[in-house]
């Protein structure tokens, strides 16, 4: 006779094998590296904030390729009243304008419904694959993404070592701060029976 964790145990299993095997399915159907894409203009207004949208970003329409593809994103989300609930990791895609050096895109695949918070293409479908360039495009984009992590790393110190400079405390040592006031910790008194 099995017990009741044992019970819930079997059920869990079963469930995450029935989650696994749907996820299975449905990455059939995603965005590979190499593949090649139509963003046309419709996608590019989904991934550009409604507010900063300008005619200069419909240029930005056109085939692009896959140069990486993962599953993230996914955590505790508020969707409303204190109401938390699980939304798993979501097929991310980021592509690069076909003969272009500069112009990438990034979006989410597949989506939760009701979570707003990515920018989101659904049911976008290859229109070609080039086996050959894509992993070229990927080195260059992922050294791309560390210099600029370096560089707003930098930016943020320097902001800070500036704020710091500019406090009233720069320059003054806890020491000396010490020594000046009129009661220090050798001279106070032991707490009393």
């Amino acid at each position: 006779m099995k017990s009741a964790i044992d019970r819930r145990l079997a059920k869990q299993r079963a469930d995450f094998e029935v989650a696994q095997a749907a996820r299975e399915e449905e990455a059939k159907g995603l965005l590979k590296e190499g593949d090649i894409i139509d963003l046309s203009v419709d996608h590019i207004k989904r991934l550009v904030n409604g507010s900063e949208w300008t005619e200069a970003h419909a240029k930005r329409a056109g085939q692009y390729i896959v140069y990486k593809t993962t599953f993230e994103g996914g955590g505790m989300e508020d969707f409303g009243h204190g109401d938390w609930s699980y939304c798993p990791d979501q097929h991310r895609v980021q592509c690069r304008k076909l003969n272009t050096e500069d112009v990438c895109a990034k979006f989410y695949q597949t989506t939760t419904a009701g979570v707003g918070l990515h920018p989101a293409i659904l049911g976008l479908k290859a229109v070609g694959r080039d086996e050959d360039s894509w992993e070229a495009i990927a080195r260059v984009e992922e050294v791309r993404e560390v210099d600029a992590w370096l560089e707003r790393d930098r930016k943020k110190k320097a902001r800070e070592r500036a704020e710091y400079e500019a406090s009233p405390f720069y320059g003054v040592s806890m020491i000396s701060t010490a020594e000046s006031s009129q009661t220090s910790m050798v001279d106070s008194p032991l707490p009393g029976p």
